[in-house]
């Protein structure tokens, strides 16, 4: 499980887990790749320019918020509950 609860993170990042980013939290993909094959629990914020955010099971944004400012993508296979406040300007979120 990755919790993501205080400060920004950047990178690479396969998880086998669970992510969750909590409320007052930004997972920021930048131009990085993460898979995630457990759930995502998204309180938080998701920020991606050209990232790529692969989440493989259940996805709750609620109360969260996904932001690209490039050309990222979501990538949801599993059950969707929210998708939170999406901001889109240039990405995609494919479900």
């Amino acid at each position: 499980m990755i919790n993501l609860a205080t400060k920004q993170h950047r990178g690479t990042i396969n998880v086998a887990g669970t992510l969750t980013v909590q409320s007052g939290a930004t997972f920021d993909l930048a131009a990085t790749t993460a898979t995630i094959t457990g759930s995502s629990d998204i309180n938080g914020a998701i920020t991606a320019s050209t990232g790529i955010c692969d989440a493989n099971g259940a996805f709750d944004a609620t109360g969260g918020s996904i932001t690209f400012t490039g050309a990222g993508t979501l990538r949801i296979a599993g059950s969707v509950t929210s998708l939170g406040t999406l901001g889109t300007s240039a990405g995609t979120v494919k479900v």
